[in-house]
């Protein structure tokens, strides 16, 4: 470093020297040449210092370019919080070009996550021109966490499940965050993983008569998070794709539009089972989809308490008729461990919310099985249709799939469409996939 400086300081002094001898009118010009202890900051020194509660004191390196010497060199400050002891100068020994300036503290005088400020400078007249003379530090207690181990993240409107750790804050145990909960996630046909990816997911368990960007909570168990970034980007957008709570909105902004940010579930021991959140999908400038009223949209479910295996998957594989000319078609159905049983029904149209609920509510004729296989279903229908599966368990629908053919009644043929499919999404998440993009500036 020491070596750089001076080479730097040389090479500058040579500039100047040749603007002098180009200007007529400055031709009797002698630039200005460093001299005495030449003292400075390091440019690379950290603007932020952490504290522990047992510290007492911490220290901030000061160098110097002349090391000659031994000299006493007089430091200023300014303080106005009055917390900080500084001595009013530091010393070097002769030869060395560094020391420390010893800055001593009552920690009980701080609050967690709280920082304050303390400009440090240096006397001008042992200072040198080309480095830092005065340093402004941010002194302060980072709140710090507790690792509860790995669980899973769940975003149903992405695609995606990973294994995540999550951390509990040590002073408020209504906070917590999640490690890079995207860090696994290879975009799937979507998204590149090309953006900025925040390092945590922060996320509060809110309290009754807290107050938050002017609402006042009244209700329990309900969450806030800060806007993060995913680091997804769809590549027609190249935006990064954050998720943002309600509360980032004006339009949303009062508490019966949080209501789906909130803890699902909670075990013994007064930490959540699983949460979920209902975030605002957003790309800063341009808008995005809006998924805040929606249950289920990004699921996290703490350590030990793993997602039930309540996946279906349906697949058209073709068409046939018997020997009694009998159309049936056949499709590749898997159905979850822990579901009960899974209803299949093969419909006109586009896939749609009236099939769904058609096939909860039983009112929708439907083909009833337990276990994944290969199965050939009676189909009297023409045209474009949709063959839709919704799995069942814990006495309520959890989860549906469905795909999309055209069949020729008549000719014993079906040919499979490039229509989209949708892979093992919630009940809840029917609407949530076809949120649409909306060009919304905060």
């Amino acid at each position: 470093m020491k070596n750089i400086f001076k080479y730097s300081l040389a090479l500058l002094t040579v500039v100047l020297g040749f603007a002098s001898c180009d200007s007529e009118k400055d031709e009797n010009y002698q630039p200005a040449v460093a001299s005495g202890a030449q003292v400075y900051f390091a440019n690379d020194l950290a603007n932020t210092v952490n504290l522990t509660f047992s510290d007492t004191k911490f220290s901030v390196p000061v160098s110097r370019a002349n090391k000659g010497e031994a000299v006493t060199v007089n430091i200023t400050k300014e303080d106005a919080d009055g917390l900080f002891t500084v001595p009013a100068s530091v010393s070097f020994a002769a030869g060395e070009d560094q020391a420390n300036i010893e800055i001593g503290l009552d920690p009980t005088k701080f609050e967690y996550n709280d920082f304050k400020t303390l400009t440090l400078s240096i006397d001008p007249t042992m200072a040198t021109p080309y480095g830092i003379a005065s340093i402004t530090l941010k002194v302060g207690m980072p709140l710090t966490y507790k690792s509860l181990g790995m669980g899973t993240y769940v975003d149903n409107w992405a695609g995606y499940t990973g294994s995540v750790e999550v951390q509990q804050c040590e002073q408020n145990p209504n906070s917590f965050r999640l490690v890079k909960p995207y860090a696994d996630f290879d975009g799937g046909e979507d998204f590149v993983m090309e953006g900025e990816m925040d390092p945590y997911l922060y996320f509060d368990i809110m309290q009754k008569g807290e107050e938050h960007g002017g609402v006042t909570i009244t209700q329990d168990d309900l969450i806030y998070f800060p806007i993060y970034f995913t680091g997804m980007i769809i590549p027609d957008y190249g935006v990064n794709v954050e998720i943002d709570h309600p509360a980032e909105f004006t339009s949303l902004r009062s508490e019966d539009k949080w209501l789906f940010n909130k803890v699902v579930e909670y075990q013994e021991n007064g930490l959540p089972a699983k949460i979920q959140l209902a975030p605002y999908y957003y790309m800063e400038g341009l808008g995005g989809w809006n998924n805040t009223q929606y249950d289920g949209v990004i699921e996290f479910y703490f350590p030990g308490n793993e997602p039930l295996d309540y996946d279906v998957s349906v697949e058209y594989l073709g068409a046939f008729i018997n020997a009694d000319n009998e159309p049936f078609v056949q499709i590749d159905v898997e159905v979850g461990s822990d579901l009960d049983e899974a209803k299949i029904l093969v419909a006109e149209g586009a896939p749609s919310n009236e099939m769904l609920m058609g096939i909860i509510t039983g009112t929708l004729e439907t083909t009833t099985v337990t276990k994944s296989g290969v199965y050939s279903l009676p189909c009297n229908l023409n045209g474009d249709l949709t063959v839709m599966i919704v799995g069942f368990g814990g006495g309520e629908a959890q989860t549906y799939d469905y795909d999309q053919f055209s069949f020729k009644y008549g000719t014993g043929s079906g040919q499979e469409s490039a229509g989209a499919r949708l892979k093992n999404k919630k009940i809840s998440q029917f609407g949530v996939r076809r949120a649409s993009f909306a060009k919304v500036i905060k």
